[in-house]
This record gives C-alpha cells, structure tokens and sequence, in this order.
C-alpha cells in the first residue's frame, strides 16, 4: 500500500509542520484549497454588506458589558463590507455574546442571520448563546442548494470553523459566494483540528482580515 502511495503522481510534498513532519497532500486537494482562498481574497473587496458606523455603534452601546476588543470584532463583521470575515477566539473569550451583539445589528439592518456548525452540539450551542437560528452544516448545506434559499440578505456564521474540512468548507464558500450571501467564519484553529483533510480556516484567517479575541473572561 505505502509503495503504491508513493508512486502516485498525484502527491505532493507540500512541506513541514511546526513539529518539523514532513507533510503531504495531493495535487487535487492543493488546488481547491488555493482556488478556495483566492475566491476569499475576492470576496474581501465586495462592497455590499457593509452596515452604518452609526447603526453597529447604536447596538455597541446600548451593551456596556461588551469588552472593547469584543466590540471591536463586532465592528470588523459588521461595517466591513466584504461578504466574508474571520473571527478567531480563544476558548472564554466572549465569542458567542460578540455573535450576539453582531445578529443584533444585522437583523436591525434587515438581514436574515443563520448559523451552521459541523456537530449538532456546536450549533445548538451557536443558537442558545447567540440567538442565531442553527443546524449542523451537513444540513444546511442540503438546505442551501435550494433556490432562493440563500439572498444577498442573508449573513450565514459558521461557529467552529477550524473543524471544517477543505473540501466542505469549499462548499460553503462556493455556495454563499453564488448567492451573494455575507459569510463569517468564527473558530480556533488551535483547538479541535478537522476531521477531514483541512487546515483551510487557519489559513484563510492569516490571509485576510480578522478579529481576535484573546481576553479570557470565562473565569
């Protein structure tokens, strides 16, 4: 079998992780991660979803509890225009209050905020903390490729994202990009690693972009 692996030509090395392993991938898998981000890199410059600075600070304040690294976040999701944004936060961090300040100001804007995370456990937990009506993603993904199921109204949170394999996560990109949905990814990638081939999150959210949240306030 390893003999077989490596004669394949459709492997490459595509080089070392911080443990200095060697990694590999395949050709196929290569180019839809790049053609994936490049579509990230794209979508980052659209000009559609932007809220009012007025509007986001309305929502801002009328939440005194919120930290200012918290509001910060929520500013990036929701005045920057770009029909994705990233989100990474450690564990305590305040993540899904940040969400539920975000739906706040969407639906106040008129947009229709769903969510979606890979377990179920995940996305109950989305739609408990933050408000934001949930499914796991398999689902939703079904969902989605309905016609009309998807509007330029419509703000799409992937919760856990640094757990959604390339090859979904592609998916997601693809299927919100058509419809001209605003998606934000929100994880870790330190945490929980896909299941599948993945690692995309993590990447895409050195390329772009994105909001950190580092105060643990948990305890």
């Amino acid at each position: 079998r390893m003999d077989a692996f490596w004669q394949d030509r459709g492997l490459i090395h595509v080089g070392k992780n911080p443990l200095g392993e060697e990694l590999w991938s395949t050709q196929s898998l290569v180019q839809l991660e790049s053609a994936t981000l490049h579509m990230a890199d794209t979508a980052t410059q659209q000009r559609q979803h932007g809220l009012s600075t007025a509007a986001v600070a309305a929502v801002i304040n009328s939440r005194p509890t919120l930290t200012d690294e918290q509001a910060t976040a929520v500013r990036y999701v929701c005045e920057h225009s770009g029909s994705v944004a990233t989100v990474e936060g450690l564990p305590g961090t305040g993540k899904s209050f940040m969400l539920d300040t975000a739906r706040e100001a969407w639906t106040a804007a008129g947009y229709h905020v769903i969510g979606a995370a890979l377990s179920g456990k995940a996305a109950l937990g989305l739609q408990d903390s933050a408000g934001i009506p949930s499914a796991t993603l398999h689902a939703r993904l079904t969902e989605w490729r309905q016609p009309g199921a998807l509007t330029a109204k419509t703000v799409v949170v992937i919760d856990e994202a640094g757990m959604v394999g390339s090859r979904q996560m592609a998916d997601v990109m693809q299927t919100t990009q058509a419809a001209g949905a605003k998606l934000v990814l929100v994880g870790d990638h330190r945490q929980l690693q896909p299941i599948e081939a993945g690692g995309i999150f993590r990447a895409m959210a050195a390329r772009i972009d994105t909001a950190q949240l580092t105060d643990i306030r948990r305890q």
